[in-house]
């Protein structure tokens, strides 16, 4: 048992919490919140990026990263997922499978979001790079 109080919740939103919904009352509410909340047309929801792929794979792969990027500003978040796009070409899912980590990938490297930038986990070590001093 708990020794913190319990105080009956004001807002709707901490009301349907503390009150367990069966689940029709989850569909249901669940349901009511994408409809409120779903804009198909929206330009500041990145997802308007991922649709125009057809091949489940491709949106698949297109939704995971353009979620990674997904923090900061919209206009910031929506250039980088597009320069993404653009580096990975109209096939993500084929850019995925046949990517090489052991490649330089310049494209890549040259990207940057937000305080992200390369090197990252596809850049060998300094000590492996041509004309990189030996310690």
């Amino acid at each position: 048992m708990s020794d913190v109080p319990r105080r009956r919740a004001d807002h709707e939103v901490l009301s349907a919490v503390t009150r367990p919904l069966g689940a029709s009352g989850l569909t249901t509410r669940l349901d009511q919140l994408y409809a409120d909340y779903n804009r198909e047309d929206s330009a500041s929801d990145p997802v308007h990026l991922v649709r125009p792929f057809v091949d489940p794979a491709d949106r698949e792969i297109a939704g995971f990263c353009a979620a990674a990027l997904a923090f900061g500003r919209v206009a910031s978040v929506i250039n980088s997922i597009q320069t993404l796009f653009r580096i990975m070409g109209p096939r993500p899912a084929q850019y995925v499978r046949t990517f090489e980590p052991g490649a330089r990938h310049p494209e890549l490297l040259a990207m940057v979001h937000r305080w992200t930038r390369g090197p990252g986990p596809t850049t060998p070590p300094a000590s492996d790079t041509p004309g990189a001093e030996e310690a």
